[in-house]
């Protein structure tokens, strides 16, 4: 029997964030998953929290360690957010854990009850590094009474990348620098590895296997620039580590990557030629003009989300 670990990152959130409630939803989602593969797929649930914060028990879950820093501990930002360093959650459940299969998903990604009979059957028909895009539904339900009515919403798809499983052998390989979660370029660095140390690599755009409520994108923020630009630099190290190895032609979305690297922001090295860049993919042919901060933004969007 398949033995799967999935691990989320549950936080203390004020009233006004989405997260109120979308973490309750996930909660659920993710047992009943649990509870409906049973005999099938065995699977534990793992949870991991930053030090300092107090959270509510989470039946059905194992807490891992605490986290002891977050993205504060490698560059001061101008707002702050507690971000955690996505190696800081997968090095615990890799530690704590002895399943075949791991999965991490961000903590407002809700599961289909299907979804690890699914993800197992993904696995026996070979696939052993895979990323399930979400479905995004509407925001017209919001308490956890109300999962029949997620579940059977079609949604529209989504390119974002937040739901990563692959091989527990392969983890000790992974190359993920300070990448933290809650910003651009961490889907792209969890691909990179997934491809670069996967036997066979799947990302799977047309599933009905997650779902997200609502599209906010509230990463895309301005005042939170300066979070996706460390993103970006912490990326970069590791895109350049596999092109150095000779690894980057080894894979279509490698090469595909390396591109962006190429032809994205961080190649150039004044605002005014990220602009003018940016504009070279916005131009929709009315003129339009938006600001510095939004088209650096929107250039990431189109790059890595589209």
């Amino acid at each position: 029997m398949l033995r799967i670990a999935h691990v989320i990152h549950p936080g203390e959130v004020p009233k006004s964030s989405d997260l109120t409630i979308a973490q309750p939803i996930t909660f659920a989602s993710m047992v009943a998953a649990r509870d409906y593969a049973v005999g099938k797929v065995d699977v534990k649930l793992y949870a991991i929290k930053h030090h300092d914060e107090s959270l509510p028990s989470l039946p059905g879950f194992e807490w891992l360690p605490d986290l002891e820093r977050s993205v504060h501990a490698f560059q001061a930002f101008k707002e702050h957010r507690k971000l955690a360093i996505i190696n800081d959650i997968l090095l615990p459940l890799y530690d704590q854990s002895d399943a075949d299969t791991l999965i991490y998903t961000n903590v407002d990604i809700g599961l289909q009850p299907h979804f690890y009979l699914t993800v197992a059957q993904l696995i026996m028909d070979g696939t052993d590094a895979i990323v399930i895009n979400r479905r995004t539904i509407s925001t017209r339900h919001t308490t956890v009474d109300k999962l029949p009515y997620m579940y059977a919403e079609t949604g529209e798809p989504h390119g974002g990348y937040d739901c990563f499983i692959f091989p527990r052998r392969d983890f000790p390989k992974y190359r993920l620098e300070g990448i933290c979660i809650g910003t651009g370029w961490i889907g792209f660095a969890m691909m990179t590895n997934l491809i670069r140390h996967s036997q066979r690599f799947r990302e799977i755009r047309d599933l009905h296997a997650t779902f997200h409520l609502g599209n906010d994108k509230a990463w895309t923020n301005p005042a939170q620039r300066d979070y996706w630009h460390y993103n970006r630099r912490e990326f970069c190290k590791i895109l350049n580590h596999y092109m150095d190895d000779g690894q980057e032609g080894s894979h279509p979305e490698l090469r595909r990557f390396a591109e962006v690297a190429r032809e994205g922001t961080w190649r150039f090295e004044t605002e005014n030629e990220i602009v003018e860049k940016c504009s070279s993919y916005l131009d929709d042919g009315k003129g339009r003009k938006e600001n510095r901060d939004v088209l650096v933004i929107r250039l990431c969007e189109q790059k890595e989300f589209t």
